[in-house]
């Protein structure tokens, strides 16, 4: 029985998210992801996808360094194309781990985003048996948010199987973020496993409140196997949300044993939705084994979600081994929320059999969202054995809002199974959002399948919003796998915003695999917006790798407002990461306008996070006129959250121009006046209290009126 390919069924049918589903999610956290960032290739990275060419007992072939290299330059060579090399799991396990850096550097030169994370991974999961610290220094060096993210993961997932001490410790020291979230689940995961109670005693050391419905799943599912009685002993301490995945856990595994006695034990909780979640993982298990009886018990419970929900489970199991049987079964049932419901869940099945039947069955229901959401069920997995018989049924659809709904659904499915004919469908749809919807779903398809025909197709459509929108996404999706192709289909635009927004999008995508090759194309742009754009989208990336190299570029502009807005992202860059060396930045840029950039960027990152710091960096320049824009730079920001404050320290600024100044950082950020202000004592207190009374944030007109005395 395929349990995956079944909770796969009840997430689509359903949308309740039941504690075995949680666990199938927990189960997959890493290679789901992998799948989900790889989907336009044939990757599927599992272990078993490797070792299962492999035949019992026979002894596995060695490879050198060189025969992987080679493959690696294979992929390099394929231009957009490739597959992920057969056998590559077990052809990495012929390396000595001296040898592994050496592979991951040349891996680091695919220019295809996709082929370079996945074959990235099982090198730094092998790399992190021998050697942790090592692969975990090297992951955390990689580049991009994401691709960070997950090598590291999957570096912690590996350290974690050996040394789950070492690892839980690496954990913890890490600071508050989404990220120390992800790092912890992802470690739960893996000790749950040998020791779910260290997992648990882990998760109530960091906080419950950081684990998500994955972690309680594994946690107490791999606990029920030996004790379920313990197990639900400790998920009563819980919280309610975290007790209903901790529940159903529980309820899954021991079901697996025992149905009834589970069963009993469910029947004892309170109604709500902990009770629902066991059933449901109850009827689930259970149905891996009867699931006639399941699904009969399902049908007897109280009229519901809850009902539908297990009636559902059971299904989704049963239609796996027994299509006709579980036909057969819901067919006879009253008409009704579950029958419609049942039927939804097993259409996949029943459509690859027998299209046309369920087509039928479908157009003979009541209107509504019910048959909407079958036709187009159906229609998709037409889409997949007959891409023009779907067309022909898409292209005959009465119009209304049934007619939208379907289209919704099915063009996705359509697009997935063939592209073109999906291009095809999308041309003859008339302009509105259904139509953008749809080519936006068809581009991503077919810049998957063939850039070339993408790019010829967008040109085809006429000018419209729809046509934007599929240029924004095209170059965008090229871009992550073949930068300097999406470069090339940029310079084929003529000159325009949608231009310039597009070579911004290369530039960010390029910035993140190779930052030295995305700043030459970057250079050799043309004189335009376009280039400025990009070379502000480069040097942001540039100012995290290489602050100097940065720098010097920047101040190797002409000095114009485009410097001058460079210089201010670098001050907030650098402010950003490490205020105080920031400041030392600011002495070794000449006393011009660039300086004066600098500093206002760098001012307002730090005062939006902690004024006070940002008082104590002021205080540190030397005074003049770089000291005064600095801190009315600090008045601006930290007016907008707490004028009082912001008031009284420029208060106390001695006369001259730098508290004249700090007050018309006050009254630009409050009075929203945009025009330049003259000195203090100018102002006449009329017009200090006309503003006033506009102000958004609560600073009295005495206080004015004291302030100006």
């Amino acid at each position: 029985m395929n349990a995956k390919r079944s909770i796969v069924l009840v997430l689509i049918v359903t949308h309740v998210l039941t504690g075995a589903l949680a666990y199938y999610l927990a189960k997959r956290n890493v290679t789901t992801i992998a799948a989900r960032q790889d989907d336009h290739t044939s990757v599927r990275f599992t272990k078993s996808q490797s070792d299962s060419t492999d035949h019992a007992g026979a002894e596995k072939k060695k490879y050198t360094l060189i025969e992987l290299e080679a493959v690696i330059q294979e992929i390099i060579n394929s231009k957009g194309a490739w597959h992920y090399p057969k056998n590559w799991d077990a052809m990495i396990e012929s390396l000595d781990s001296a040898e592994l850096p050496r592979l991951l550097a040349d891996v680091e030169k695919i220019s295809i985003k996709s082929a370079r994370e996945s074959l990235r991974r099982p090198l730094l999961a092998q790399w992190a048996e021998s050697d942790p610290a090592a692969a975990m220094a090297y992951a955390d060096s990689v580049s991009g948010r994401q691709a960070h993210d997950f090598a590291v993961l999957t570096v912690l997932r590996s350290w974690g199987e050996k040394n789950s001490e070492a690892a839980s410790a690496w954990v913890q020291q890490l600071p508050a973020s989404q990220f120390r979230n992800d790092a912890l689940n992802s470690l739960i995961d893996v000790m749950a496993k040998k020791n779910p109670k260290a997992a648990f005693e882990l998760a109530k050391a960091v906080s419950l409140n950081k684990c998500d419905a994955s972690s309680f799943y594994s946690i107490f599912n791999a606990w029920a196997k030996n004790d379920p009685a313990t197990a639900v002993a400790q998920a009563v301490q819980l919280a309610p949300a975290q007790r209903t995945h901790a529940y159903g856990a529980i309820a899954s595994e021991w079901a697996g044993k025992d149905p009834q006695a589970a069963l009993a034990w469910a029947n004892t909780l309170p109604a709500g939705r902990e009770k629902s979640s066991a059933l449901q993982s109850i009827v689930w298990r259970w149905a891996d084994t009867d699931p006639r009886q399941a699904a009969d018990y399902a049908f007897a419970l109280p009229t519901g979600q809850m009902r539908d929900g297990a009636l559902n489970s059971a299904i989704a199991h049963w239609v796996g081994d027994d299509l006709n049987g579980a036909l057969a079964w819901v067919q006879q049932l009253p008409e009704g929320s579950a029958k419609q419901s049942a039927l939804n869940t097993l259409s996949s099945q029943w459509a690859r059999t027998d299209a046309q039947a369920v087509l039928v069955y479908a157009q003979n229901l009541p209107p509504g969202k019910a048959r909407s959401d079958l036709l187009a069920d159906v229609i998709g997995n037409l889409s997949h054995q007959n891409s023009q018989a779907a067309v022909n049924y898409l292209q005959n659809l009465p119009p209304g809002p049934e007619r939208k709904r379907i289209l919704q659904t099915a063009i996705s499915s359509l697009a997935e199974a063939d592209p073109k004919a999906a291009a095809a469908f999308v041309a003859t749809l008339p302009p509105g959002d259904t139509q953008m919807s749809a080519v936006s779903q068809v581009i991503n398809r077919l810049t998957d399948s063939d850039p070339k025909a993408a790019g010829e197709w967008i040109q085809t459509l006429p000018e419209s919003s729809a046509k934007h929108s599929a240029l924004q996404t095209f170059s965008r999706r090229l871009a992550e796998t073949d930068p300097k192709a999406a470069a090339e289909f940029a310079s084929t635009l003529p000159s325009s915003r949608m231009r310039n927004d597009i070579i911004s999008n290369i530039a960010s995508e390029w910035a993140m695999v190779d930052l030295d090759n995305a700043v030459t194309w970057a250079k050799e742009l043309p004189e335009s917006k376009g280039k400025q754009t990009a070379l502000n989208q480069l040097t942001l990336k540039w100012a995290q790798t290489d602050p100097q190299g940065a720098m010097n570029f920047v101040q190797s502009m002409p000095q114009d407002s485009e410097q001058g807005w460079l210089f201010q992202n670098l001050g907030r860059t650098f402010g950003s990461v490490d205020a105080k060396a920031a400041m030392e930045w600011v002495g070794r840029l000449p006393e011009s306008g660039a300086q004066h950039s600098f500093v206002e960027g760098l001012f307002s990152t730090v005062a939006e996070s902690s004024p006070q710091d940002a008082v104590q960096l002021v205080a540190n320049l030397p005074a003049g006129l770089i000291q005064t824009s600095a801190a009315q730079t600090v008045v601006y920001q930290w007016a907008a959250f707490d004028p009082q404050s912001a008031a009284a320290w420029v208060s106390s600024f001695p006369e001259g121009s730098g508290r004249e100044f700090g007050l018309q950082g006050l009254i630009y950020r409050n009075g929203h006046i945009m025009t330049p202000l003259v000195p203090v004592n100018g102002f006449k207190p009329c017009r200090l209290i006309r503003n006033a009374r506009r102000w958004s944030k609560p600073i009295s007109i005495n206080f004015l009126h004291n302030f100006l005395k």
